[in-house]
């Protein structure tokens, strides 16, 4: 259980375990989040769906619906529906962020403070990526490849998700 101070009230957010015990935590509840204010004795689930931006967020309260069960089944049927309804998801792994400033999805520039106290900052292109839950990294050096150099093995990295460096430099010697 983890305890919340959320916008003047005292929510408590409870874990799957303890509110439906290990049997029934164990099926998954995409966009359902169980919500109690302490302080209120209100309690119930919130769903929540987004879709192009635009987000859909419903209260079930287990006061309205008679149960804690029959508020979730309520949560969970409302959410099947508007999965329904609504278009598909957009991929987020290959859409580019407003914070973005490399201008490659995957690839940022890291700036790292030298080691003593008179040296530069080093500078270096990163790609980055997830497959099945597990994140890879690989950086280029600008000292050593040059900016351009250094970001174009990055994108090639980013593009292959591969870490491996003789592919890379075989795909950027290739390339030029």
């Amino acid at each position: 259980m983890t305890e919340v101070l959320y916008e003047a009230h005292y929510m408590r957010y409870c874990s799957l375990t303890e509110l439906l015990g290990k049997h029934m935590a164990t099926r998954k509840f995409k966009g359902i989040t169980r919500q109690e204010v302490v302080e209120k004795s209100v309690a119930g689930w919130m769903m929540r769906i987004q879709r192009q931006k635009v987000l859909t967020q419903e209260y079930f309260s287990d006061g309205i619906y008679g149960s804690k069960n029959k508020a979730r089944i309520a949560a969970e049927a409302r959410y099947q529906e508007l999965v329904k309804k609504l278009p598909p998801p957009t991929a987020q792994g290959d859409s580019k962020s407003v914070r973005n400033t490399s201008g490659k999805v995957g690839v940022r520039l890291s700036v790292a403070k030298g080691r003593m106290e008179d040296s530069t900052d080093l500078h270096s292109y990163v790609a980055f990526w997830r497959i099945d839950g597990v994140d890879y990294t690989i950086q280029f050096a600008c000292k050593k490849y040059g900016k351009r150099g250094a970001f174009k093995r990055a994108s090639i990295a980013r593009d292959k998700q591969t870490c491996d460096r003789e592919l890379i430099e075989k795909t950027f010697k290739l390339g030029k």
